[in-house]
């Protein structure tokens, strides 16, 4: 049954200013070497003393460099339990059991072992006519409709719609020029940041929550900014299906991890439309800090659980990697038989327990910081 919508949106009243702790922008600085440049050639001495110094070592990290586990001194040891046992006996099959790991424990307690570093990854298509056209930080998806591209995500700014987007889907034969909507999952940088582009160059038109558009109405950014927030075009409402070409892509509201958070639900087809699938993108994995905004994701999980088994989703598809494992799943199809199963398709029963395990592990970090939700 459906939670009342205008609960979880009047409960989801602060703004978060970015995909939380675990989703930040990680880029790090190239390794120092101390192995010094080889010697010039002394007859036959330079070969082997040139592999003896490229065999040295790199050295340790100094002990006073180590990251520390994180602690909760405040912790509801009774609830972090039960909590996680919760959430892991609804992880059991191996296809969300990593994901269980990750938001639960992973980025919780071992933070650093959890970050998203940006990088350069090869498109590629995991079902028909769906294209990965994002990089390895943050996801953005092309649907082609039959009449023109749908694009789901903007990445960060122009300069990444310019050297990533626009390559990747020349890959596939499209180009800007084919990109006539665009969907924000929810009004961070991340994901609105090249929507600005799209519509100025491409005239597309950008979609967005209500929230979403009001939260960025009033970010203070820049003018000559390249993430510059899009100015408010079309708004999706809670229900809506928006039908362009031969698909037809149903939103669900999912306020929490920020206000304006939206989610997808879409078909995909595979093997030339032989395989039929029903997928959903959860717009907002992240935890937000306060106790009414978690307790606000965790009834958008519930209820987007609960939405998603109606409609028989059985396909996981995400904004970040970290939360589909896209990227690992790209190398698994690049490397299968034509007859094996796709990696993105987990089951209908295992997409429900993914979305409630989310919202357990809002829950299980809540519990860490003494913190109590009304869920």
């Amino acid at each position: 049954m459906r939670l009342s919508i205008s609960f979880l949106v009047t409960l989801s009243a602060t703004y978060v200013t970015a995909c939380d702790p675990s989703h930040q922008y990680h880029r790090r600085a190239p390794p120092v070497s101390n192995v010094p440049a080889p010697s010039p050639p002394i007859g036959n001495l330079s070969v082997g003393f040139t592999s003896t110094i490229a065999a040295i070592p790199a050295p340790p990290t100094p002990v006073a460099g180590f990251f520390n586990t994180t602690s909760f001194p405040s912790q509801q040891q009774q609830n972090v339990t039960d909590f996680l046992e919760q959430a892991a006996n609804l992880s059991k099959d191996w296809r969300i059991y990593q994901y269980f790991q990750d938001q639960c424990i992973t980025q919780q307690v071992l933070p650093s072992l959890f970050s998203q570093p940006a990088g350069f990854v090869t498109p590629f298509t995991p079902f028909d006519n769906f294209y990965f056209i994002g990089h390895a930080f943050v996801s953005a998806w092309a649907l082609d409709t039959g009449d023109g591209l749908v694009v789901i995500d903007a990445l960060d700014s122009s300069e990444e719609i310019e050297a990533i987007m626009l390559p990747a889907l020349k890959q596939f034969g499209f180009s800007g020029n084919d990109i006539k909507h665009v969907i924000i999952t929810h009004e961070h940088l991340d994901h609105y940041g090249g929507a600005k582009y799209l519509k100025e160059t491409f005239n597309s038109t950008i979609y967005a929550s209500d929230l979403a558009w009001q939260e960025m109405a009033t970010y203070n950014v820049p003018l000559n900014s390249t993430s510059y927030p899009p100015s408010r075009d079309a708004t999706l409402v809670d229900g809506q299906v928006l039908t362009v070409g031969n698909v037809s892509i149903e939103t669900v509201l999912t306020p929490g991890h920020t206000p304006g958070t939206l989610s997808l639900i879409f078909p995909l087809t595979t093997k030339n439309g032989a395989e039929k699938h029903m997928a959903g993108l959860n717009g907002g994995t992240g935890n937000p800090q306060s106790a009414i905004d978690r307790t606000t994701k965790v009834l958008s999980q519930r209820r987007l659980a609960s939405i998603a088994y109606e409609r028989g989703v059985d396909t996981l598809i995400s904004n970040h990697h970290v939360a589909d494992h896209a990227l690992f799943n790209s190398d698994i199809l690049a490397h299968s038989s034509p007859d094996a199963p796709n990696p993105f398709v987990i089951g209908r029963d295992n997409y429900y327990n993914y979305l409630n395990m989310l919202g357990l592990c809002t829950k299980v970090v809540a519990a860490r910081q003494g913190m109590d939700l009304w869920v």
